[in-house]
């Protein structure tokens, strides 16, 4: 490369590298034009600001939104986006990001709350690293922004911690008093499968060696570990097998004990424990557990305000496959979206950033109708949601 190019070049990416990532033009919002006392008409006809935000109709865009330019249609998100989600305990830590440093890239964390550590090239600089360790206190949603100077590609990466209250400690298992190292417990194998999960011996040795005060016949098998609103209900099991008997333990919340699909409305978070039992005397065969986890949650929306007319919740496409966008009122600010099956069961939720586009993937969710709810900074909007993926 020629000297005089190249320093064109460098000029060009320390311009760049110095300006933040999600800069908008200076002239895009003109403060003096806001007038939310003009009465704008209620037809829907979006146009998308020069702020890529969508606007109901060039009135709102212009006397709502102070924005001096527009073009028709909805925005379309700038860039790639891509879309993660992910289940943590309360207090535990997790690594997100990508795998490592890409030359002639800057790197952006929108959420920058509740962090526990970035990569080591990164120093304590993790607002601008590739990787960060987060432990947030409750879900939150972090958006990684990469930016390429030189192919000027801006890629999104939006990392969704659903934080859960797990109780994830022994304590309610494992009790050390109970421990009695002088006990002669005898040398035959008839496995026991704690409630820690543990495979043990026999039960003399799962009590009297190691303090587990629960446990089910047979080795351990299968876990299962599921997030449950309280008040709400799911169904656990097994497809059904010839000649094999069922026991669940314990009974309570359980639509009934002896069969191989049960539904299960626990008060409080409960282990459960199918054992298959071969038709022959004391012989046991798959034992699988359910580590069903109950959450104060609210997924219904009460005690929240329903929103009047004009205050609608458009979606589009619908029917949709990969992606839908939310189209409601600009003056309302979206906090959550949750969409719902026929059963009432939160299948995927999303917290928004300011500003962020009220755009949802699908092509997570089976073919069906659902409800698609969004939480507003006044109130909640519904609409149903035909997903029609291949």
């Amino acid at each position: 490369m020629k000297p005089l190019l190249l320093l064109i070049v460098v000029w060009i990416v320390g311009i760049t590298a110095s300006l933040p990532i999600n800069a908008q033009p200076q002239d895009c919002i003109n403060t003096n034009q806001i007038n939310t006392g003009i009465f704008c008409i209620t037809l829907y006809n979006p146009v998308c600001g020069c702020n890529n935000v969508t606007y109901d109709n060039e009135c709102y865009a212009f006397f709502y939104g102070g924005v001096t330019s527009w073009t028709p249609g909805v925005c379309q998100p700038q860039g790639n986006h891509y879309y993660f989600d992910y289940t943590l305990c309360a207090g535990d830590s997790l690594p997100i990001g990508l795998s490592g440093w890409e030359g002639n890239v800057l790197y952006e964390w929108d959420t920058q709350t509740n962090l526990a550590g970035c990569a080591p090239a990164c120093a304590a600089n993790c607002a601008n690293c590739y990787n960060i360790t987060v432990a947030p206190a409750q879900t939150t949603t972090y958006t990684l922004h990469t930016f390429f100077t030189l192919a000027m590609e801006h890629n999104y990466y939006h990392y969704t911690i659903n934080v859960f209250t797990c109780n994830s400690g022994d304590g309610w298992c494992i009790d050390p008093s109970v421990i009695d190292l002088t006990t002669a417990c005898p040398d035959v194998y008839l496995p026991v499968c704690g409630c820690n999960f543990e495979t043990y011996g026999n039960e003399c040795e799962a009590l009297n060696y190691y303090g587990v005060i629960q446990w089910a016949q047979g080795a351990c098998q299968n876990r299962d570990t599921l997030y449950l609103c309280k008040n709400d209900s799911i169904q656990i099991g097994v497809p059904f097998v010839p000649e094999t008997g069922y026991e669940w333990q314990p009974a309570q919340g359980l639509s009934c004990t002896d069969c191989p699909m049960t539904w299960v409305k626990p008060d409080t978070t409960t282990l459960y424990v199918l054992r298959q039992v071969v038709m022959i005397p004391g012989n046991y065969g798959m034992v699988s557990h359910y580590w069903v986890m109950v959450e104060n949650c609210d997924t219904t929306g009460a005690g929240l305000p329903f929103l009047p007319t004009p205050s609608y919740l458009n979606l589009y496409p619908n029917p949709a496959r990969q992606t839908v966008w939310l189209n409601f009122n600009n003056q309302l600010q979206p906090l959550q979206a949750i969409i719902f099956n026929l059963a009432g069961q939160a299948v995927y939720s999303h917290s928004f950033l300011p500003n962020e586009a009220p755009i949802l993937p699908l092509n997570m969710l089976a073919t069906g109708l659902y409800v698609v709810q969004l939480q507003t900074n006044n109130g909640i909007l519904r609409s149903k949601l035909v997903i029609n993926n291949p």
